[in-house]
């Protein structure tokens, strides 16, 4: 919590962020704190969907809905690939698993424990070293075929392609309903759905969302606006398919596809 609010702190100071950004990033972490306070689902699912408005509401020319639908979606695919990938690597460093030469010499890595998630993109891209890794987690047949679900995707741009767009269509699916879901409730509509799932949910995309627009400010002093961290983050999924789709760049569009950032490096 301490290294968050220093991290706010340090972000909110940068001059070159403009004021009304400013002010929606603040609004928005407020936001997550009275939701998380709040004693019922209906009160956090309320103050989770404002703070997710007042930091993707912006100027789309459309509605509410679909602003915040449509900036929140493509922020959240910017890394989708890139924390599965991760999430898998975490995984295997926490189950201390074996690790054979063949896959150091890969990876270019001695040891798991300094394996980077570009380096086990690496091994996955790899069919026979990748079955060497699965023969070492073999104790663990849950992760070995959610693994391989995770290589499959990864073998071809197309694949990679598709399961984005899938994801891509999922996201904007869900969030629609999170809009209705948060109109029923201001305008006192009943509500048939147990909040309880859709609240949980919701407090996800607003956690993710604020860490990426932190990370986004962070990282890049030259972004001034949030205005300019949506623009990136939809440029950048559409960068993500181009380089899918576009066979001149061969095996090579799957780690950009994965490791791609809102600013071109």
């Amino acid at each position: 919590f301490k290294v968050l609010v220093e991290s706010v702190d340090k972000i909110l100071k940068q001059t070159n962020i403009d004021e009304m950004s400013r002010q929606q990033l603040q609004a928005s972490i407020r936001q997550y704190r009275f939701g998380s306070d709040a004693e019922s689902y209906r009160d956090k699912f309320t103050a989770w969907w404002t703070g997710l408005e007042a930091l993707t509401n912006l100027s789309q020319g459309k509605s509410i809905g679909f602003n915040v639908m449509f900036n929140a979606s493509r922020a959240m695919l910017c890394n989708y690939m890139y924390r599965l990938l991760s999430d898998l690597l975490d995984t295997l460093k926490y189950l201390k698993i074996d690790w054979l030469p063949e896959l150091a010499g890969r990876s270019g890595c001695p040891d798991i424990e300094s394996l980077t998630v570009s380096q086990l993109l690496q091994i996955l891209e790899s069919s026979s070293d990748a079955n060497k890794l699965w023969n070492l987690c073999a104790q663990h047949p849950v992760l070995v075929f959610f693994g391989k679900q995770l290589q499959d995707v990864l073998s071809d741009p197309s694949k990679l392609y598709d399961k984005l767009k899938e994801h891509r269509r999922h996201l904007e699916w869900q969030l629609n309903r999170l809009y209705r879901i948060r109109c029923c409730l201001v305008h006192g509509s009943p509500i048939q759905f147990n909040l309880a799932l859709y609240a949980a949910n919701l407090e996800f995309y607003l956690k993710e969302i604020i860490l990426f627009v932190l990370t986004a400010f962070k990282d890049n002093e030259h972004i001034g606006s949030l205005d300019e961290v949506f623009h990136r983050a939809s440029t950048c999924y559409d960068r993500k398919k181009a380089f899918l789709k576009d066979p001149k760049h061969g095996a090579n569009a799957i780690h950009e596809a994965v490791c791609m950032d809102i600013v071109v490096r």
